[in-house]
């Protein structure tokens, strides 16, 4: 064996758990700094989940590279060691005494980094033929593709949410006049974007069920953020000194504009739950690609 091979075989594990921490760390830096601008303490658990992820995916993705040959081989290894350290962080996560996160954030933590973690693993294989001359690195935009899909879901729900809501306190004269472009303009993003972002993954890995599956995935985890989100943080009405849940205040306030307004809404938060998960799967029906 050839000594600098030898170094190779040495070193994959140490510089994988370097990177790991590396990226991990400087995403959590970067999610502290922009937490502390907007002082949301939510964005900073986003970006949790966001580490999470990326980190995994090159914690595998730098073991198979470093190592001279069986490169989709040792990304199965690292694969499965990093599912048996998030599988002991769940089992550990019980003996602490003041957990710095809750167990569904150590659940959700581990969940996306197993799926990025097969993510590069599969990634690996469909390069493996191709390592020895050149590598192709379109597929390091793979976890960053996930995450843009993931907060794609997030924000698409939680905009038109927030938007609807507004639109309850506006007068009537005003909503019979704007109500339609608007919710032509809202129905134009939560579909377009979606179409956008699936022609880019398309053109990026091509169609596969591992990219589809991998990408619904990314929109379901989407859909339990924020569902997460409004389950801890209810929208609430405060109505005198009570503060009511905010489809019930708003039913105690108007409640014939809140039937007015509820049909518009739920034809519009329905579709922008179902498409981010259901797109990537229509991806591999479409007979165009």
């Amino acid at each position: 064996m050839k000594p600098l091979n030898f170094i190779r075989w040495v070193i994959f594990l140490p510089v994988s758990l370097i990177a790991f921490n590396i990226i991990y760390l400087g995403i959590i830096l970067v999610s502290h700094i922009i937490s502390l601008a907007f002082n949301s303490s939510y964005i900073e658990h986003l970006f949790i989940i966001i580490a999470s992820g990326a980190s995994a995916y090159f914690f595998v993705w730098c073991g198979a590279m470093i190592v001279p040959k069986y490169h989709f081989n040792i990304s199965i290894v690292m694969t499965i060691l990093y599912i048996l350290m998030a599988l002991f962080a769940i089992y550990s996560y019980s003996y602490l005494e003041n957990p710095p996160i809750t167990f569904h954030e150590v659940l959700s933590v581990s969940l996306i980094g197993t799926l990025f973690a097969m993510g590069a693993c599969f990634n690996m294989n469909k390069n493996n033929n191709i390592l020895r001359n050149n590598i192709n690195f379109k597929y390091l935009l793979f976890p960053f593709t996930m995450i843009l899909w993931i907060l794609l879901t997030i924000y698409t729900i939680y905009y038109s949410v927030l938007i609807f809501s507004l639109i309850f306190f506006v007068s009537w004269i005003w909503i019979i006049i704007f109500l339609p472009f608007m919710i032509g303009i809202i129905s134009g993003i939560i579909i377009g974007i979606p179409a956008l972002l699936r022609y880019v993954i398309i053109k990026l890995y091509g169609v596969n069920w591992f990219s589809c599956a991998s990408h619904t995935l990314a929109g379901i985890t989407g859909v339990l953020v924020v569902m997460l989100f409004f389950y801890e943080e209810p929208p609430t009405l405060e109505i005198g000194e009570t503060s009511y849940f905010l489809l019930t205040g708003m039913w105690q306030t108007y409640p014939f504009k809140t039937i007015f307004l509820g049909f518009p809404f739920f034809g519009i938060i329905v579709p922008s739950i179902i498409l981010p998960i259901i797109t990537p799967i229509l991806m591999m029906f479409d007979n165009d690609y």
